[in-house]
């Protein structure tokens, strides 16, 4: 992403607990312009974690413990959802997918699925 002369920049952590199953979260940590949308930064974390944009929920945790969704079809900027972008601050959000991705991908739901499609 290309930043105009002087504008401000967030550098932002992301944990993937997405794939968290022996305890560690591969992280993702950028750079970016407080102005990108916050569609483009889901877009943007969702690559890097070979995922579907539209399958993972980010959360960013703001310094009281407050957590702030971002939603995947917002064009609101990052800065206007809560993200930090004055001199060492560090934006950590928790990647996660959505529950409706987590069923569909659990066998289980797939045979509930069949078996309602059959009738039985």
């Amino acid at each position: 992403m290309v930043c105009a002369l002087g504008e401000s920049q967030a550098l932002c952590i992301v944990r993937d607990l997405s794939t968290n199953q022996d305890g560690s979260a591969p992280i993702y940590e950028c750079h970016v312009p407080g102005s990108t949308t916050v569609r483009d930064f889901v877009q943007q974390v969702a690559s890097h974690f070979s995922h579907e944009p539209q399958n993972i929920e980010l959360i960013l945790s703001l310094p009281k413990g407050e957590e702030v969704k971002l939603k995947e079809s917002s064009d609101e900027t990052l800065q206007s959802s809560g993200v930090r972008t004055d001199n060492n601050s560090r934006n950590s959000f928790i990647l996660q997918t959505l529950k409706t991705a987590r069923a569909r991908a659990s066998p289980r739901a797939k045979e509930l699925d069949e078996e309602l499609n059959l009738g039985a």
